[in-house]
């Protein structure tokens, strides 16, 4: 019965000075960078085109909100095109446009147009 004992304190104390800290190990996560030159863009009430430069670290891509079938845009590698037809519902109107890379990182530019 008494080395049974002794065998259990030795794996206890085994245990306490092998057991994991909580340390880890810290991987450095690589700088993604996403940036484009406007954050807010104005159309005129007839439509029109707005391009902006998209500077990114990896491929890259941009939709608008759902709610604009009036605003369409064309993509290279670092320009973002936005097209916009002619507001002739009378009312103010607004997009939201996400522009995201493969790391998930993303911005918003928002298009406004005022009505005719």
């Amino acid at each position: 019965m008494k080395s049974k004992n002794g065998f259990c304190l030795l794996v206890a104390i085994m245990t306490l000075l092998f057991m994991p800290t909580g340390c880890s190990i810290v991987e450095q996560s690589p700088n993604y960078v996403l940036d484009i030159s406007e954050s807010s863009i104005s159309i005129a009430t007839n439509g029109g085109t707005a391009v902006i430069a998209v500077t990114a670290s990896e491929p890259w891509g941009a939709v608008p909100d759902q709610d604009s079938p009036w605003c369409s845009l064309a993509l290279n590698d670092t320009r973002l095109t936005v097209i916009c037809t002619a507001n002739k519902t009378g009312s103010y109107r607004k997009a939201i446009i996400t522009v995201s890379t493969t790391s998930h990182k993303s911005t918003t530019l928002s298009v406004k147009q005022s009505g005719s």
